[in-house]
């Protein structure tokens, strides 16, 4: 049996081009497009015209000659501008000498162009320029960049040349803001929560990137707010607001903040200034109205927002850049001890009454007060940071089960529920005992899986 194939003269035609396919060569590659200046333009700045505004226009060469009718496809990775500022494509471009070989428009759609050879055949390596293409700045920002793909093809579809996602520009901070040192320490329980061991400060940096080809700016100031819990600063005033002591806080080389509340420092750099964060504990000084007032210490996370405000000689009317967008800033620790109890009942569940059994051992000399957070079952809070009336003693076991029993007893609330236990004394001197109690039989389940661990 025998079995023949028959190529017609198309089948030929592709198979040959695809053997001589080459690859078209762009000029004016990787161009660098600052961010902000992308982010912050206004008015007819708001696009990307290839050519225009310090951006170069897409030059290629086609390596093969082509014939009248045959077609060149460009496409972008960013889809044009849209609307009024909708791009004018070209409708015929030259492409050699005068009255020779032209590319018509033949279709254009969302990000794409083909333009089909008339007026003469190519000749090989003809060069075509491109700067008709207009994108929206916002997109080139989002897409972080702007590639094309070019190809060409005979009037019967048979492909040519071509080359893909050639990258024509990326999107690169003018200045890069970047936390280098975080917020670190332990509260010391040993000293009332009232000090910090082993304290590191923040501190954060702006460097200028690489050179920009185009959409530079001109960095003026950044502004923004570091939060976490800031209950424990003294007023020294009686004016509406928290008046921190002079030298409490210094925000990186912006000096002292604009304004201090309980969760929050806001602060407002100019310059070349860079925001960042000191703490001197022995400013936080007894001065009225505070004068009483204990400066308990409390474990938190920091966080940094900040925006950038930046001249842009394109236009300004949104000329601010988020560069700290809630920016993990470090955090205070509690060098006590801290407990889970993975799973209490309370109340009457399934038929049955329970009573529960919850003791704290302090094998230590320091004496500290004792905070419980109480979740229920479906993950609720049914209490935060609550401190109880019972302090964990020096040496000696303390019973937190009634006082944790009326807290859920004041929500309402029957079913099982978590608890965690903080206290202000060394963790490696502090043991839980947890346990539930069948009121019927008095069967009693130990909760295992507690967990002691430095806060």
């Amino acid at each position: 049996m025998k079995t023949t194939f028959k190529l017609s003269l198309v089948a030929l035609a592709l198979v040959a081009g695809a053997a001589q396919a080459a690859a078209v060569t762009v000029s004016n590659l990787n161009k660098v497009y600052a961010y902000e200046g992308l982010t912050t333009t206004t008015g007819t700045a708001v696009n990307v015209q290839l050519g225009n505004n310090g951006t170069n226009a897409v030059q290629f060469a086609l390596p093969t000659a082509l014939t009248v009718g045959s077609l060149v496809r460009i496409t972008f990775s960013v889809p044009f501008t849209t609307g009024a500022d909708a791009p004018s494509h070209a409708a015929q471009i030259d492409v050699g000498a005068a009255g020779g070989a032209v590319l018509d428009l033949a279709n254009s759609g969302s990000n794409f162009l083909v333009y089909r050879v008339g007026g003469a055949d190519t000749a090989a390596n003809e060069a075509v320029t491109i700067n008709s293409a207009k994108f929206p700045t916002a997109e080139i920002a989002k897409a972080g960049g702007l590639k094309v793909t070019i190809s060409s093809e005979t009037a019967v579809g048979a492909s040519v040349d071509s080359v893909s996602n050639a990258v024509l520009a990326t999107v690169e901070s003018a200045r890069a803001f970047k936390v280098t040192t975080k917020l670190g320490g332990q509260i010391d329980v040993s000293n009332g929560r009232k000090s910090l061991v082993d304290s590191a400060n923040l501190a954060t940096t702006n460097t200028a990137a690489a050179t920009v080809d185009a959409f530079g700016v001109t960095y003026n100031s950044v502004k923004g707010t570091i939060t976490g819990d800031f209950s424990w600063v003294k007023d020294t005033s009686t004016s509406s607001g928290i008046q921190a002591a002079t030298g409490l806080f210094t925000v990186g080389t912006c000096g002292a903040p604009t304004k201090v509340t309980a969760t929050a420092l806001e602060y407002a750099c100019t310059g070349a200034q860079a925001p960042g964060l000191t703490v001197d504990l022995s400013k936080n000084t007894a001065a009225k109205p505070d004068e009483g007032v204990a400066s308990t210490l409390l474990a938190t996370k920091f966080v940094l927002n900040g925006t950038a405000d930046f001249t842009n000689p394109l236009g300004l009317a949104s000329n601010e850049v988020k560069v700290f967008d809630a920016a993990d800033a470090g955090e205070w620790k509690l060098n006590g001890s801290n407990v889970l109890v993975p799973y209490m009942v309370y109340g009457t569940v399934g038929g049955k009454a329970y009573n529960q059994v919850i003791q704290l051992t302090n094998n230590s000399a320091v004496e500290g007060a004792i905070y419980v957070d109480i979740t229920d079952g479906e993950g609720k809070s049914i209490a935060k940071n609550t401190k109880l009336t019972a302090t964990a003693k020096a040496n000696s076991v303390t019973n937190i089960a009634t006082e944790i029993k009326a807290l859920v007893a004041a929500a309402k609330y029957e079913g099982k529920v978590s608890i965690r236990v903080v206290a202000e004394i060394p963790s490696a001197s502090t043991e839980v005992y947890a346990a539930y109690q069948d009121v019927a039989t008095s069967e009693r389940a130990i909760v295992v899986g507690l967990s002691t661990k430095a806060n």
